[in-house]
């Protein structure tokens, strides 16, 4: 791309009706994000960038865990999740179930859908100011808080001020 070093170019994988670009920690489907975790799309950018091939357990595991000592049943929770996610992303795009990524017995796993590589600059945005929408990266909340709407929201406003918060206090 003209105009732009080689560390500025930004990958993005494409597959079915999926977004992915790794640098950034997105997957969306269409224009839905699909909640996954960290470690799981560590797996999904090391099964994109090699697709079509065998990805052994070993390469996965130092690719997400890399310095850290894990069994290989950390290695099958977190698949079932990227499996878990992009079967959910798929269904809130209406699409149809399409399975991306094959277990190869006794070798490792393979991502079996066809990927495309798209390179572009990537698109530095100023981040917005108070919109009223708190801006954090927490989980959002499985289920509400009863009795305590005052406290709720009074931390919820000190997020939005203040880096790091500590609460202490019963539960």
């Amino acid at each position: 791309m003209p105009g732009a070093a080689p560390n500025d170019i930004e990958r993005e994988y494409l597959f079915g009706p999926f977004r992915f670009v790794p640098a950034r920690q997105r997957l969306t489907c269409g224009d839905t994000p699909v909640r996954v975790g960290n470690r799981a799309l560590e797996i999904l950018a090391v099964l994109t960038e090699r697709a079509g091939e065998v990805v052994t357990k070993q390469e996965l595991i130092a690719r997400a865990w890399p310095r850290s000592v894990v069994e290989d049943s950390n290695l099958k929770v977190q698949l079932s999740a990227l499996r878990r996610a992009l079967d959910q992303g798929q269904r809130a795009c209406g699409e149809p179930a399409t399975d991306y990524v094959a277990t190869v017995t006794g070798r490792g796993y393979r991502f079996v859908a066809p990927v495309s590589l798209a390179l572009h600059a990537p698109q530095h945005q100023p981040r917005p100011r108070c919109t009223g929408v708190p801006m954090h990266n927490l989980p959002a909340t499985g289920t509400r808080a009863i009795g305590r709407a005052d406290a709720v929201t009074s931390l919820l406003g000190a997020l939005g001020q203040r880096r790091i918060v500590t609460v202490v206090g019963p539960g």
